[in-house]
């Protein structure tokens, strides 16, 4: 399988540097030509690409967050808790705009997340970009977050891979053992969603 990647020496290669939540992206700068598609296990450890992660937080109509423990395939998060769906770009993903190939990105991973996911009932935001070089998982990887507010019904049903997701206000998601990720897609949610 191919994933969406970003030379690292691109001219976006300013994204790529420290530990940072910002509410702007890289998405307006970003062509289809600069996206490029590999072989995802020979990506994984090659620090001169960037892969693109659609970071999806999801709210229930009631404001909590689907929180869970880390399980799956990414091995080097497991046990930590975790407010963020998503996944890598594929190439199964690619559209004929930009932002149109990420959006089938997220939507395909909300998907796969939620055993009974339905667009019709949310909202979704690009809120902005989270990036972290501390752990081995951020050197190789850029999140693009997103927002995804469900406006009625009952919360989304996790699928299999969510292992013990609870649905949860923010005063108990911060109580978890939280990957860097979400710590920083939650102060990004809290700036860009609660600033007036």
């Amino acid at each position: 399988m191919s994933v969406c990647c970003i030379p690292v020496d691109s001219p976006l290669g300013e994204w790529f540097r420290g530990t940072y939540f910002s509410s702007k992206t890289f998405v307006e700068e970003l062509s289809l030509e600069d996206m490029l598609w590999k072989d995802r296990p020979g990506i994984e450890s090659n620090t001169h690409f960037k892969q693109i992660i659609p970071y999806i937080l999801v709210k229930n109509a009631q404001g909590d967050f689907a929180c869970y423990r880390r399980g799956g395939a990414e091995r080097r998060l497991h046990n930590f808790w975790s407010c963020g769906v998503g996944g890598h770009i594929d190439d199964c993903d690619k559209r004929k705009t930009v932002i149109d190939t990420i959006k089938a990105g997220v939507m395909r991973e909300l998907s796969e997340e939620f055993a009974d996911f339905d667009s019709t009932k949310c909202v979704l935001s690009m809120i902005g970009t989270i990036h972290e070089d501390e752990t081995s998982v951020g050197l190789h990887h850029i999140g693009l977050v997103f927002l995804l507010e469900q406006q009625r019904g009952n919360a989304f049903m996790p699928a299999e891979e969510l292992v013990d997701c609870v649905w949860l206000p923010l005063s108990e998601v911060n109580k978890r053992n939280l990957e860097i990720w979400t710590q920083l897609a939650l102060q990004l949610e809290e700036t860009v969603c609660h600033t007036h």
